[in-house]
């Protein structure tokens, strides 16, 4: 046991205390300041670890690396670094459902509903129609009408030139007797022909058999002195009535365009078999515009 020394002295009373009797319990707390604490005295040992000392109370910029702990320091972040690749892309989901047929009003161009709408009225423009699409089945009977064509478009339509200027020539009899045909059975004399004109010819040619003939084939056709034969007018004729009984031909063309100066219009016929003759042929020729 410590033991206490008790000393009465003049004028108060003191007490000498036992070195190491003193402890936290015979101080009063919060009476400890700073300038009681020896300097360089207070050691790590005499701090509670963890809780005795913040960084309040630490001198800024005091410490040193010595005075710090590297493990236990987590590291600093830097600056944010470049955007990776992209990553490949994932595998492909699972399809959807299979959606239902459409359906409610129709809209846009279209009239009535779904599934089965129809195109509206007045819908269709030419902007909507392929270029060259159309043919003349696609187009009601007499709906188009002068403003409707772009003449520009339109090759020159044959119309009557001169009012109608042409020549007949007179009615004549024809007897070929052999396949080569016989020029100009009936001819209607020079015309004199622009640049370009072309000619309407009519001709006519009747036929009978001779004598004891049972009947014959021939042809006619029609001609030009410039151009040769008309197209197209070429006709084989039979004839196998009684004598003196006629077939009665008519025939009709149109020339191609012709070079300008003289030009006879005429009507050729030929004997194929039999024995018949041609009478009563006439030719007629009209000028008309060029091509």
């Amino acid at each position: 046991m410590a033991t206490v020394a008790v000393f009465v002295a003049l004028g108060g009373t003191s007490y000498a205390v036992a070195t190491g009797s003193i402890d936290s319990r015979e101080i009063k707390n919060n009476t400890v300041r700073g300038k009681d604490i020896r300097n360089n005295n207070v050691s790590t040992r005499d701090l509670k670890n963890g809780k005795a000392v913040s960084g309040a109370d630490v001198v800024d910029d005091s410490l040193g690396g010595a005075d710090i702990d590297e493990s236990t320091l987590t590291g600093v972040g830097g600056a944010k670094g470049d955007t990776g690749p992209q990553g490949q892309a994932g595998p492909q989901g699972p399809a959807g459902s299979a959606g239902g047929p459409p359906s409610g009003p129709a809209g846009g161009d279209l009239t009535g509903s779904y599934p089965d709408p129809s195109i509206a009225g007045d819908a269709v423009n030419a902007a909507k129609v392929t270029d060259d699409s159309l043919t003349g089945a696609d187009i009601a009977g007499n709906t188009l009408g002068g403003d409707d064509i772009a003449e520009s478009t339109l090759g020159q339509v044959p119309s009557a030139l001169l009012g109608g200027f042409g020549r007949s020539g007179g009615t004549t009899t024809c007897d070929p007797e052999a396949a080569a045909f016989f020029a100009f059975c009936a001819g209607t004399g020079f015309l004199s022909v622009p640049p370009g004109a072309r000619a309407l010819v009519f001709g006519r040619a009747g036929t009978a058999i001779k004598g004891t003939s049972s009947g014959g084939v021939g042809n006619c056709r029609l001609s030009t002195s410039s151009t040769g034969t008309v197209p197209n007018t070429q006709m084989l004729i039979e004839s196998d009535d009684e004598l003196g009984d006629r077939d009665n031909t008519t025939l009709v063309g149109v020339t191609p365009p012709l070079p300008a100066g003289a030009t006879e219009f005429g009507i050729d016929c030929n004997e194929v078999s039999g024995d018949i003759f041609f009478s009563e042929v006439s030719v007629t020729a009209l000028l008309i515009s060029g091509s």
